[in-house]
């Protein structure tokens, strides 16, 4: 795991949101941490290339997840104000 850290990533509950990771990074979770939703990734801390990475998010029942046959990979579900929201989290991996 030379090279390798774990970084910490926070997301904002509209819609999308893009984030600029090391090229490869591995999406490991999300999870709320101080009422903010995070989202933690395994970089190369050596990795100077970057790419975009668009973060839906979604609460339950909302609609307009999927568009112009991009796939959705789920990550995780996360809750806020102790469980009175409810908010899902996909990559959209564009085709």
């Amino acid at each position: 795991m030379e090279n390798q850290a774990v970084w910490k990533y926070e997301l904002s509950t509209q819609n999308n949101g893009s984030l600029e990771l090391p090229l490869d990074s591995q999406i490991l979770s999300v999870q709320v941490q101080n009422e903010i939703i995070c989202l933690w990734a395994l970089v190369n801390t050596k990795e100077t290339r970057k790419e975009m990475r668009t973060i839906c998010i979604r609460g339950t029942g909302h609609d307009g997840l999927i568009k112009n046959n991009n796939k959705l990979k789920f990550i995780d579900t996360v809750q806020l104000r102790n469980g009175a929201l409810v908010f899902h989290i996909f990559e959209l991996i564009r085709k």
